[in-house]
């Protein structure tokens, strides 16, 4: 199922232990790029948050944040460091020493050490705050892939009438170009007249003429290859897969070539029409599939 990469997802649960809350957002990006914003009470579950994550989504840069509110123990261990509290009382005292003043002592003077305070996590039931936090992130994402699709519908609407303003198209050039040789005939024929009139070499010189014409400007096989990468993005957008945006774009791609291929080619001005037609179509339809996952 066609999905958008452009999508957002909250959710938050709570049980006796506390009260989680996750927020999800995804933005354009070829690839997958997860960002978590964790608590440091659940810093050790940021792997299985990545892995439920990449479980659901393809592409496109996922910013997670993540709240936890604790109602009764706090799962924090928190460890003086007693070595470095002496080391640094001496120091003053030195510098007391030094300066001839009072080496009066106060924990004011140890405040901005952050190194004092060793903080560790510490999960009695492990489980349990894994549990809760498996089943939050979840239902965040679960909201956020209906948004995903969602938003994928209207894009893949915009699609099917794209894809059969492209069709139509093509039907077009394929059957001014089957004229063509008939024209260029007609036209070359009147134009040996005017200039050979009824010089008995003229058959052979028009024959010789419409097959080298002919050649030059059979657009048989770009119609058939453009058509045939038409099929296969009608496929990928009906089909039930995701992760296609990446595919389409490559279709995209192929076709601007075969357009473009074809452009060279031709000779008639409405086929030249059709053909920026054509490559107008295919800039949107691009610049729609980077939101696509």
């Amino acid at each position: 199922m066609l999905r958008s990469m452009t999508a957002y997802g909250r959710k938050t649960h709570s049980t006796d232990i506390g009260r989680f809350t996750v927020e999800i957002q995804t933005v354009n990006r070829k690839f997958l790029e997860i960002n978590i914003n964790l608590p440091m009470e659940l810093r050790r579950f940021d792997i299985d948050v990545r892995r439920w994550i990449s479980n659901s989504l393809w592409c496109g840069q996922v910013n997670v944040m993540i709240q936890a509110r604790f109602y009764n123990n706090l799962p924090l261990v928190i460890t003086p460091n007693i070595a470095l509290a002496k080391q640094l009382k001496k120091a003053w005292d030195d510098i007391a020493d030094s300066l001839d003043i009072d080496k009066s002592f106060s924990l004011e003077m140890l405040k901005g050490e952050s190194a004092l305070m060793q903080v560790d996590s510490d999960l009695q039931n492990e489980n349990d705050y894994k549990d809760l936090l498996k089943l939050t992130v979840q239902d965040a994402l679960a909201q956020l892939v209906e948004m995903k699709e969602k938003e994928g519908y209207s894009l893949r609407l915009d699609f099917e009438k794209r894809l059969t303003h492209l069709q139509l198209s093509m039907e077009q050039i394929a059957n001014i170009s089957a004229h063509h040789p008939v024209k260029y005939k007609e036209k070359l024929s009147k134009r040996l007249e005017e200039v050979l009139p009824g010089c008995v070499e003229n058959e052979d010189r028009l024959l010789r003429e419409l097959v080298v014409f002919a050649e030059r400007t059979d657009v048989a096989e770009e119609i058939t290859r453009f058509n045939s990468h038409l099929a296969q993005f009608e496929t990928l957008l009906n089909g039930k897969d995701g992760g296609v945006g990446k595919t389409m774009d490559f279709l995209t791609q192929e076709m601007n070539r075969e357009i473009n291929t074809l452009s060279v080619k031709a000779t008639d001005l409405e086929i030249s029409r059709l053909v920026v037609d054509t490559k107008s179509c295919l800039s949107k339809i691009r610049e729609q599939i980077q939101n696509v996952e």
